[in-house]
């Protein structure tokens, strides 16, 4: 598993990492404290076009999904917090950048798209 960051934040995987919170190597956001492997960034941004905003928030659903089984797992209570609410920090997480992706999407549509004229007397 290849790990690397440079907070130089010249890459896309940089940006992923630093937003995702998954910088430190060998110390991850997954509930083990694995880190996401430069190939899995490589690969959520090519299923996102390339898009940060948009890899951002698919990471954060994955990261709701291995702690809502983490939880159901290992129980929801570990240590000094509760797996399941870590599970709902990532939920909320992934719908504020999903907002954010299609907020960024629309305005690109907008800047780039010709409105089409109205034929019918209402403008």
């Amino acid at each position: 598993m290849t790990f690397t960051y440079d907070d130089d934040l010249t890459t896309n995987i940089d940006k992923v990492r630093f937003y995702v919170g998954d910088t430190q190597d060998d110390s991850g956001p997954r509930p083990d404290g694995r880190n996401f492997s430069d190939n899995e960034i490589t690969f959520a941004l090519t299923e996102n076009g390339g898009g940060v905003t948009a890899t951002v928030a698919g990471l954060f659903e994955v990261l709701e999904s291995e702690w809502r089984a983490y939880a159901i797992s290992e129980g929801s209570k570990v240590g000094d917090f509760d797996a399941k609410e870590v599970a709902d920090g990532y939920g909320k997480q992934a719908e504020k950048w999903k907002k954010k992706a299609l907020g960024t999407l629309a305005y690109a549509n907008k800047a780039g798209s010709v409105q089409p004229a109205r034929i019918d007397g209402y403008n």
